[in-house]
């Protein structure tokens, strides 16, 4: 079966409240929105997760691709050990990748050494996997150096693969992006980094992930990223078509951006009416019924789809159009508060 879905993620360790401390609240629309992804790949249980990460073992002129049994990983390094995680490698399923690979004359080590393990990329992400899914096994791919198109092609193979498997498989990219957005954080300040977060969090927003791999070097370069070959593998995996796009946030008050978006098959799509992972059903009927709620949901659907300012519809009630009035809108998701934002009196 093909891809159930894929996300875009960041890989911040701080989002672990034992490491983070208290600065995850910092951050707190990016916890949110991992909480969302491990809600949803919990409640699609797939068999198998493939972990694409940027600081999974590194070769320059191939990708490596995890064969041996069982993996492991653990936060030592940001001085939590006890964050920790065993997975077993679906073997079959890294097989099956790298023949495609050969097919593409994609570079491809199929590595079944030992001193393989899983990184802290891909550790952050599969801590809010493991709240709601233990039982699945992991494929963990790293990038390299070779050229943007050769990256595509992978993902390519990564979905081809994953269709002929016949498993239930989710695909994880991860990364963060320009790590240069405050002169104040860790790595400075540069013009290019929020000109570059910009751009890759409008083709996310517009689901046209295609054009990621087509970013100007001289801007990413400078942006200091290290999510964007990630991005790129991930946008091979869905350039098949049949995905939607629900981008969930974007920040980055530490200098560093973090963005989080999902992928859906059609049979997961979160703006289906038939299947809503991640969102509430209960009251459907009264929200289509309530035109004031009907139209503050459906301009904020569009614009986070496609960023477009809805026209103004002609099938309104009177009262909306000769009135005047305050507007206060209130977002929840999975019952929880998520924001609000409005006026108590007219202000035009």
């Amino acid at each position: 079966m093909p891809l159930r879905s894929v996300y875009a993620v960041p890989h911040p360790p701080l989002l672990i409240p034992e490491i983070g401390l208290g600065e995850e609240r910092d951050i707190r629309d990016t916890a949110e929105s991992m909480e969302i992804v491990g809600r949803e790949i919990g409640q699609m249980a797939p068999d198998t997760i493939i972990m694409i990460s940027p600081h999974a073992q590194h070769m320059s002129d191939r990708f490596v691709l995890s064969a041996v049994r069982n993996l492991y990983g653990d936060m030592r390094r940001f001085h939590s050990p006890s964050i920790a995680l065993t997975k077993e490698v679906d073997i079959e399923l890294s097989t099956k990748i790298y023949a495609q690979a050969l097919k593409k004359v994609v570079p491809v080590l199929l590595c079944e050494e030992d001193d393989l393990f899983i990184d802290h990329g891909s550790l952050v992400p599969l801590y809010f996997v493991e709240k709601h899914h233990k039982e699945y096994k992991l494929v963990l791919i790293s990038l390299s150096d070779r050229s943007e198109e050769e990256h595509f092609s992978l993902g390519r193979c990564i979905a081809s693969a994953a269709a002929s498997s016949g498993k239930n498989v989710v695909l994880i990219a991860s990364g963060d992006l320009s790590h240069r957005l405050k002169i104040d954080g860790p790595y400075g300040f540069a013009d290019e980094g929020p000109i570059f977060d910009r751009k890759i969090t409008e083709l996310m927003r517009s689901n046209k992930t295609d054009e990621i791999r087509n970013i100007d070097p001289d801007i990413a370069g400078p942006a200091g990223e290290c999510g964007l070959r990630s991005l790129i593998i991930m946008s091979g995996a869905i350039s098949g078509g049949g995905f939607s796009s629900r981008f969930m946030s974007y920040e980055g008050p530490f200098g560093v951006g973090y963005a989080v978006c999902g992928f859906y098959s059609q049979e997961d799509d979160p703006n289906d009416g038939k299947t809503r992972i991640g969102h509430q059903d209960a009251g459907t009927d009264s929200i289509q019924s309530d035109p004031y709620v009907a139209l503050a949901r459906k301009t904020l659907e569009e614009y986070i789809r496609s960023g477009r300012v809805i026209d103004i519809p002609t099938s309104l009630p009177d009262e909306m159009y000769g009135t005047k009035a305050g507007v206060f809108v209130s977002l929840k998701v999975q019952g929880q508060l998520r924001g609000c934002i409005g006026t108590i009196s007219p202000v035009t």
